[in-house]
């Protein structure tokens, strides 16, 4: 006889599984892996080999995050290094450059006005090489408790939202914003919040991919008990 499906394992860290009723996929609540459970009755072995409904899958993202939990409190970490970075270095290097080359010829020809007019340029030029610096050392923490949620950057100094009081949090949701250019279109997504009041905020920003920050929202939500809705203006790509 066929074992009942609520005795599968989680696939990411095999922990036993008790699906919500009615839901076809959730998240485990010990490592936050995506869960999809076949529909209809399923044996144990069937299951752990996928069988015709294919295996179970953890989100994609999850290899990029270290999850850590005592208690009430989980910590979500990452490293940004994307793929901006290495698009982003040879046109600093060229950048910087040329700047470098322009400086010695005015230098040795005397006339120093011209370095007036490149100074903004040079902050471009600066700014570029942070920017750079950033994609490939930085990371991302944030932690949560029973009282706040709290984002941090590091170890280069970059901008952060101030704290989020849990109970203050009625929503979480992905944003997509494209930006479109003469030959291509690109995409960032963003994880906004509503608060109680009605009101949103920007938790977190920037992000290339729509993995880590949709991620993060089930796994907030998770640790929260916060029911998932749709809002107006999510990304559901």
């Amino acid at each position: 006889m066929s074992a009942s499906i609520d005795r599968l394992n989680c696939p990411g860290c095999s922990a036993p599984l008790e699906p919500p009723e009615g839901r076809s996929q959730f998240f485990c609540r010990f490592c936050g892996a995506t869960v999809v459970v076949p529909l209809g009755p399923l044996s144990t072995s069937h299951a752990a080999n996928g069988g015709s409904h294919g295996p179970l899958h953890p989100l994609p993202s999850l290899d990029r995050l270290q999850i850590e939990r005592s208690g009430d409190r989980m910590t979500l970490r990452w490293q940004w290094r994307t793929w901006v970075a290495f698009v982003m270095i040879p046109f600093a290097l060229f950048w910087n450059g040329f700047l470098v080359v322009m400086t010695t010829m005015l230098v040795s020809s005397g006339d120093l006005w011209p370095l007036l007019f490149l100074s903004l340029f040079y902050g471009v030029g600066l700014f570029l090489i942070y920017f750079c610096a950033a994609m490939l050392v930085n990371g991302t923490s944030i932690a949560v408790d029973g009282s706040t949620i709290a984002i941090t950057h590091g170890p280069l100094p970059w901008k952060t939202p101030p704290p989020v009081p849990v109970g203050d949090v009625e929503q979480l949701f992905v944003k997509e914003t494209l930006h479109r250019g003469k030959e291509r279109t690109s995409a960032q997504y963003s994880l906004e919040l509503i608060r109680k009041s009605g009101s949103t905020a920007t938790l977190l920003s920037g992000e290339y991919d729509a993995d880590i920050p949709r991620t993060i929202e089930r796994l907030l939500e998770m640790h929260l008990g916060i029911e998932d809705r749709s809002v107006k203006g999510e990304y559901s790509g």
